[in-house]
């Protein structure tokens, strides 16, 4: 495929990504499986203790009410020790799927093979990063928001047209918001493939997606839509469980983290090769990364020969 690198519209782009989906499915969804496999354990673990106070209470529903204010207090800090422990897993996951697709996609496209046993030993020492420049991303696309949000609590009320003029403020908000959170969309890849720490791998996005912001933003608002098909369709399922066990609650809440689990393995690294295709062809079209790879193959093929 490296000889075949060439930049790509957005129609091949997505096609690329899903060939190599396709192809290497039992690879992308392995990568994902371990990591959401803890986070679906502590999800398990997390409902079978919020349902044993009412297992065990014969006389009220709703036992947890009717607790010893000390047994209270421990119940609840436990279920919050639960959730942040899921918080935590589920943002380790997120970024081991991520970065592990990125460096598959990369193997790929040299021409190398990869195995899901090889995920850890690439991404050793750039978990950290990838956390990192996604939050960091994150946080300077969500500051005009927060600006704004400041701006309407400190204000006086308002009267008919401050309020218009506030609603077209937020809407130019979040143009601006998705705007900066464009700019720093390669983060996550520059930090995978270049080493390079946070900030500057955020330096590197900006250079990068200069003039292709369109197309980064066509790609993630096509890959949103895969995405709320997914999550409909387990919505849909959901509701159908609703309607042949109304009332039952507990039913629902033991069997949708399965659903949880089976959406972010077949969806996460999904999502993420469109954005590593991304990545490589922006440095395709700046910086000549075909070339590059063409004459580290024949280096390479100089050394065996």
């Amino acid at each position: 495929m490296a000889e075949t690198m060439q930049p790509l519209s957005i129609g091949e782009l997505l096609d690329r990504a899903i060939q190599l989906y396709r192809k290497h499915f039992g690879l992308f969804s392995g990568i994902a499986a371990w990591p959401f496999g803890c986070v679906l354990a502590l999800q398990i673990l997390s409902a079978f203790y919020m349902a044993a106070p009412i297992a065990t209470a014969p006389v009220s529903v709703n036992s947890a009410a009717t607790m010893p204010s000390t047994t209270a207090v421990g119940y609840a800090l436990g279920i919050a020790g639960l959730n942040f422990l899921i918080a935590i897993m589920t943002i380790f996951a997120t970024a081991y799927v991520n970065g592990g697709t990125i460096v598959a996609v990369s193997s790929f496209l040299r021409e190398q093979p990869f195995t899901v046993s090889q995920t850890w030993p690439s991404l050793k020492g750039s978990l950290w990063r990838i956390m990192r420049t996604a939050f960091l991303a994150g946080l300077y696309a969500f500051i005009p928001v927060i600006c704004l949000g400041i701006v309407i609590l400190l204000s006086p009320p308002l009267t008919v047209i401050g309020r218009l003029f506030f609603i077209v403020l937020f809407l130019l908000t979040i143009v601006l918001a998705i705007w900066i959170y464009l700019r720093y969309a390669m983060g996550v890849p520059a930090t995978v493939i270049e080493k390079v720490n946070a900030r500057e791998s955020l330096r590197r996005s900006a250079r990068l997606s200069e003039g292709f912001r369109g197309r980064i933003f066509l790609a993630y608002l096509l890959i949103v839509v895969l995405e709320l098909i997914f999550y409909a369709v387990a919505a849909g399922l959901g509701a159908i469980l609703g309607v042949f066990h109304p009332g039952n609650a507990m039913l629902l809440g033991r069997i949708m983290p399965f659903v949880s689990y089976g959406i972010n393995v077949l969806v996460l690294p999904f999502a993420s090769i469109p954005i590593a295709l991304i990545y490589f062809d922006l440095r395709v079209r700046k910086e000549g990364w075909d070339l590059e790879l063409l004459l580290d193959k024949k280096t390479e093929g100089h050394a065996t020969a």
